[in-house]
């Protein structure tokens, strides 16, 4: 028995084992505050949008979100209205 916990205890690399479950969850929270700071609330037109780089999208500069909580949103006027 002593051998075997000296073995354990004396390895340096460990690996742990990540349900699946909790690993989709780390991603869920990430991509929330992601977008809690990437999009914005436009008074004037009532639509939540954010900036789209310009290897997804060439001919647009950003997205429009007509349902979307706008619940603690910065409000930005969008570049529409901004010009």
């Amino acid at each position: 028995m002593s051998k075997i916990l000296s073995n354990y205890i004396g390895s340096k690399e460990t690996t742990y084992y990540v349900p699946q479950h909790r690993r989709q969850r780390s991603r869920a929270l990430v991509d929330g505050k992601r977008a809690d700071n990437n999009i914005f609330y436009c008074m004037k037109c009532d639509y939540c949008w954010e900036y789209v780089s310009k290897r997804i999208k060439k001919n647009s500069t950003y997205f429009t979100y007509k349902h979307f909580p706008t619940f603690k949103k910065e409000r930005i006027l969008c570049p529409k209205h901004h010009k």
